[in-house]
């Protein structure tokens, strides 16, 4: 009987992130292997029917309250700044309540293998299930977790550069395997296309750089964009209302239908150049 190996995230987006879904794959034939997650909301509502995910889902009436109370205090916050400049603020719904629902949903299950995607997670994880395994994808140390994890109970990391695994663990040594945030590549996925035309394939976020981006096809109107990825409500309506003359005359199409692994390698190969942008904190990693 095959050994039973949970992944656990924290967020909603599990089609949008690669290295969790390749991890699977890959252990599939080793392991009796289930993805705990959230229901997708933040960038979409498809969700991977082909592999044993659980999909938590927030209280509808509990999600409101805590996302209203986000909104107030974090409006307050702002605006004490210019006299508070060190004031921070945590959001509860992230910090707190989703915590809450997936420790909750920990607790009813067992495992002999568990591997937490990111901080929050791994502090979820590490409260139910002691010692576990880590995979990186985010670096941020200013969230109110990563001061309560254990990294006594860090059996290994997965990460994608030294560089990542010195910001997060300076002074500790834990066993480290690097794994970079991508499809895997095969040669059979490719096929030989006349390339033409540019392509954001990402995450359509404004702090990803995404109106950067379209700022440069909005002077230089002989390339055409095609954006292909999920994005939140508030990014897209501000796409559609500041370049929608772009997107009329076909300069800037956007195509947000889901690709699996192979045919998303296969529909990259049709285009001459690819965009790839990191928020500003992250760039010098």
């Amino acid at each position: 009987m095959k050994k039973k190996l949970l992944i656990v995230t924290l967020n909603d987006y599990i089609i949008y992130q690669p290295t969790i879904l390749n991890l699977y794959d890959a252990l599939l034939p080793h392991f009796a292997v289930t993805i705990i997650s959230f229901e997708p909301q933040f960038i979409g509502n498809k969700k991977d029917d082909d592999r044993n995910i659980i999909y938590l889902k927030p209280n509808f009436y509990w999600q409101e309250f805590f996302q209203k109370l986000d909104f107030v205090i974090f409006k307050f916050v702002r605006q004490a700044r210019p006299v508070l400049p060190k004031l921070t603020y945590h959001y509860f719904y992230y910090n707190y309540y989703l915590p809450k629902i997936l420790k909750k949903k920990l607790r009813s299950l067992s495992a002999d293998i568990v591997i937490a995607v990111d901080i929050p997670a791994l502090y979820v994880s590490q409260q139910v299930f002691g010692a576990v395994h880590f995979l990186s994808l985010e670096i941020d140390t200013s969230i109110p977790h990563f001061k309560k994890i254990d990294t006594d109970k860090i059996k290994s990391v997965f990460i994608q550069s030294p560089i990542r695994y010195k910001y997060l663990f300076p002074t500790k040594e834990i066993r480290t395997f690097l794994v970079q945030n991508s499809p895997v590549f095969n040669e059979k996925y490719r096929t030989n296309y006349q390339r033409q035309d540019f392509v954001w394939a990402g995450t359509i976020l404004e702090r990803f750089g995404i109106t950067d981006c379209l700022n440069f096809f909005e002077h230089f109107r002989q390339f055409r964009l095609v954006i292909k990825g999920g994005g939140d409500k508030k990014t897209m309506e501000k796409v559609y209302q500041g370049y929608g003359h772009l997107i009329r005359v076909d300069r800037v199409h956007i195509n947000q239908d889901y690709l699996r692994s192979d045919s998303f390698i296969d529909f990259l190969s049709r285009f001459r150049i690819g965009f790839c942008f990191l928020e500003p904190h992250q760039r010098k990693f």
